[in-house]
């Protein structure tokens, strides 16, 4: 080994860096493939966010459409309600199936006893 110049330090530092640099640039490279990937998987999650995105937004109008429904059968029960509660008030007044045919056996024998007694001792004018 003989004295070690300085252009051999030279080219020693250059083959160094040389051999460096080959390295940096090659994970470099793996790192920007890396990169690549990421940015497919990002775009396709982004994608995947728009179109969940959209649905949550069809999802929100039927929910709203729903509830307006909803709102109009409550109505239409309360109203429903409310006419059932005059029927019934209207029956309550009304005669029952029995008192009526009670009412009818009654009718019936006045009407018999008016044209046997009453309608006969009336006298007919010539």
């Amino acid at each position: 080994m003989g004295n070690i110049t300085k252009k051999d330090i030279e080219e020693i530092i250059k083959r160094t860096a040389g051999v460096l640099l080959e390295d940096i640039s090659s994970k470099f490279d793996v790192f920007g493939e890396a990169l690549d990937y990421v940015r497919q998987k990002v775009d396709k999650l982004e994608e995947k966010i728009t179109k969940l995105e959209e649905k949550i937004t069809k999802l929100e109008e039927k929910i709203t459409k729903l509830e307006e429904k909803i709102t109009n059968i409550e109505i239409d029960i309360a109203s429903i309600k409310n006419e059932l509660i005059e029927i019934k008030e209207r029956l309550n007044e009304k005669v029952d199936r029995y008192e009526y045919l009670e009412l009818k056996k009654r009718v019936d024998k006045l009407e018999y006893y008016i044209k046997r007694y009453i309608v006969r001792k009336t006298p007919v004018a010539v």
